[in-house]
């Protein structure tokens, strides 16, 4: 298994105070055969010289230094760069396991599948990490069950950085470098590709919650990307074969809407919130069609919010504001 390479992406924005804790763990992974590709943005200071003195190091590193590109585009450079027969990315400000690329690398090759994908915990800057719980059990899912679990968003996520992919699944294919959420853009566009996804519950990639990171800076723009992104997704699958994937596929895209309005309330999003109402009445026709269906996987709180979106779409949606108190 160490003759087939791994390479992995880093797009690195201003994380200098996480970055050398990042790059150790990469570094000291069991699995040693890798191409290590640190797509650097050189407008922050910091980073550009953490990177040459592990590139130093390090013979397996790879610095391409950049400058005003968006993450998507990064990751398009390092995939453009990439020789290795399997891709992983990790965020700068995050870390893994030791073990975590074996452990993929392994139960994708003796499950004979495309994509593995692996459990992650969620980490504040103080250290704390959320409470969750691992099975530690291994599950190979077919394409159609995959995808359904993709849209459902709660064993299989769009995420990139806990997954190892087939590089040939890639081809032709690259991140919009337009998009804020990416990773959710073109994962269900990677699934489409496979035949089998290995699923591994135990926790070997640690997600930092950095307060200035990108996924934090919630606006406007933030949520009318989400929205597009979303209604992309609802329209390259709708045509798909299988019920579940169809079911599952408007259940995604309720699901999202309802996060989105109680956002646009919540934060006063007036900006965007007439071009939101213009997808309402596709909306309104998939909880015509399946309401009961779809509340049986919504959380309690999204059952609240729905209950309030559905009373204040019938008076007067442009002052409502009834969502607020209710956690996410």
């Amino acid at each position: 298994m160490e003759n087939e390479l791994i390479s992995i992406i880093i797009p690195i924005y201003d994380t200098k105070d996480y970055l050398e804790k990042c790059l150790k763990s990469i570094i000291k992974q069991t699995y040693s055969n890798l191409e290590i590709i640190l797509v650097n943005n050189i407008e922050k200071e910091g980073t550009k010289e953490i990177c040459e003195e592990y590139a130093k190091k390090d013979k397996r590193i790879k610095v391409i230094n950049t400058s005003n590109v968006s993450v998507g585009e990064a990751r398009n450079i390092g995939l453009r760069k990439a020789t290795g027969e399997y891709i992983g990315f990790v965020d700068s400000d995050d870390y893994i396991e030791r073990d975590m690329y074996e452990m993929l690398l392994r139960e994708l090759k003796e499950n004979d599948a495309e994509i593995a994908t692996i459990g992650y915990v969620r980490e504040e800057e103080d250290g704390t990490r959320e409470k969750r719980k691992f099975t530690d059990k291994i599950k190979v899912l077919k394409k159609d069950k995959a995808l359904e679990d993709l849209l459902k968003d709660k064993y299989v996520q769009s995420y990139v950085w806990n997954k190892l992919f087939k590089k040939e699944i890639w081809k032709d294919l690259f991140f919009d470098k337009e998009r804020v959420l990416e990773d959710i853009d073109i994962m269900y566009k990677l699934f489409e590709r496979v035949e089998k996804i290995v699923t591994i519950d135990t926790m070997k990639y640690i997600y930092v919650q950095r307060s200035t990171s990108i996924m934090h800076e919630h606006n406007s723009s933030f949520v009318l990307d989400r929205l597009y992104v979303v209604l992309d997704r609802y329209e390259y699958l709708k045509n798909e074969e299988c019920p579940k994937i169809q079911f599952m596929n408007k259940y995604a895209f309720a699901v999202n809407m309802i996060v989105m309005y109680r956002k646009i309330v919540l934060e006063d999003y007036d900006d965007i919130y007439d071009e939101f109402m213009k997808y309402i009445d596709m909306f309104m026709n998939i909880i015509h069609e399946y309401e009961e269906e779809i509340r049986k996987i919504l959380t309690k709180n999204q059952n609240l919010v729905l209950d309030f979106m559905l009373e204040d779409l019938k008076t007067a949606p442009e002052k409502i504001k009834s969502v607020k108190g209710i956690e996410k």
